[in-house]
């Protein structure tokens, strides 16, 4: 009541509007008879939403139920039912104007898909206004706005060519330790970031400065918990670093392959992105070619604390493993490069430690080998790289598909904000993919 107030939002709807038929709630329903209905709801003990409370001050409401509870849902063209799964559906929101711009509803998402999983629910459904088709005038907006679930990670389930699209967001974990579980604070801002910069409102000084104010001491310490040596590698080239990580794990985030890869592929790339540069020692005056051998020693030992699990050998064989890989390296002219002598030996040793082809090793490999390539040689060029023999040789054609994501996200990190050359890289990263490994079909 102090919420909605005596008109109840809307003019009378008190949020019965998808519980009830047209004809209902225009001929019986619309006032004072919807407000009952909703306090019928309440006394039968059926939560039909979600309160938010800012100061111990009702602040936001989002309505969230089975869809069974919404009959007029399929009765609309755009938002009738994709198929027989059950699902529960957000169908409202109601934010006070004193309130509004703080970011209650992304909050509200975050709770009503919480509670829906402690509920039974794997999947939970929403149907915002698609603002990037049309202009979304404000009391349109009270079933939410696009950009508000994609940033929940909602994926769009059903575009019928409407003003709303459908969108879905599973609330069942993957089967795979989920990067967003141990960091949920970093996952959310660069989820932000990866939206505004696909939707074009994130200038580069922008980008700079979100992550410049993010890591403060206090996150820093919480992702060096997760990752050890995080805040070490953070502190070279005055920040370059972790700066490019942020950046690609953005560009990862927002690529293609990452849109057409599935959830275990998806949460695979997240723990690649943030862990793929975490040995580089970067200085401002030079390149680094070694860090991606030292990047996958540190990644051997941090996976199994988060979840991933190793082989019976994982403890015999780690310590040997991660001190030879990490010391792989040879000194040519004045760089310190990779020996790829190793690669044969440090891939085996990678399969005993956790399994050939397992979720592990696959990370581990793709931090591995991501400078291994020389995929732009005249203007990014790899010194370390394999010949055509020795990559395919060496590199498992089902690694392909990811180490490709890989490739192409930490090369877009570099040039965000330089569309032709990033689109270039791209297409000589594609080209050389194809060459060396004719048979094989990355990208559909």
């Amino acid at each position: 009541m102090t919420l909605f107030s005596e008109h109840g939002v809307q003019n009378g709807c008190w949020c019965t509007y998808w519980r009830l038929t047209r004809q209902q709630y225009h001929r019986q329903y619309f006032g004072e008879k919807s407000k009952g209905l909703m306090h019928s709801i309440i006394q039968a003990g059926r939560a039909p939403g979600l309160l938010a409370y800012c100061d111990g001050k009702p602040a936001g409401w989002i309505s969230i139920a089975p869809r069974p509870e919404f009959p007029s849902l399929d009765r609309s063209a755009m938002l009738k039912s994709i198929d027989e799964q059950p699902v529960w559906s957000i169908v409202c929101f109601f934010i006070s104007k004193a309130y509004r711009g703080k970011g209650i509803s992304s909050q509200l998402v975050e709770a009503a898909n919480r509670y829906a999983r402690d509920n039974g629910a794997r999947i939970v459904e929403a149907y915002p206004f698609n603002t990037t088709s049309s202009h979304c005038l404000p009391p349109e907006r009270y079933m939410g706005v696009l950009s508000t679930f994609q940033k929940a990670g909602f994926q769009v389930a059903a575009d019928r060519g409407g003003q709303r699209v459908v969108m879905r967001f599973d609330t069942q974990p993957t089967a795979l330790p989920d990067l967003r579980s141990f960091l949920p604070a970093l996952m959310h801002f660069v989820q932000g970031l990866a939206w505004d910069y696909q939707c074009g409102t994130l200038p580069a000084e922008d980008l700079h400065r979100q992550i410049a104010e993010f890591f403060s001491t206090e996150v820093m310490e919480q992702i060096e918990k997760t990752i050890p040596g995080w805040t070490e590698m953070a502190g070279y080239a005055k920040g370059q670093t972790l700066v490019h990580t942020m950046c690609m794990l953005l560009a990862m985030l927002a690529s293609p392959e990452y849109a057409q890869a599935t959830d275990d592929e998806k949460r695979l790339l997240e723990w690649v992105a943030v862990l793929h540069d975490l040995g580089k020692q970067a200085t401002e005056q030079q390149r680094d070619h070694a860090h991606a051998f030292r990047s996958a020693a540190l990644a051997g030992r941090i996976l199994p604390s988060v979840g991933f699990p190793g082989s019976e050998r994982h403890a015999e064989l780690i310590t040997r493993w991660a001190e030879m890989t990490s010391q792989a390296v040879i000194v040519k002219e004045g760089s310190v490069l990779q020996d790829n002598n190793y690669l044969a030996d440090i891939l085996d040793g990678i399969d005993g430690m956790f399994g050939a082809h397992s979720p592990a090793a696959r990370i581990i490999q793709c931090i591995l080998l991501h400078m291994s390539l020389d995929t732009v040689p005249e203007e990014w060029p790899c010194p370390a790289g394999l010949d055509d023999e020795q990559a395919r040789c060496l590199i498992d054609t089902g690694l392909l598909p990811l180490l490709t994501a890989v490739m192409l996200a930490d090369s877009d990190a570099w040039n965000l904000y330089n569309l032709p050359v990033k689109e270039r890289y791209r297409k000589m990263t594609l080209d050389y993919i194809e060459r060396v490994w004719p048979a094989l079909k990355i990208i559909d």
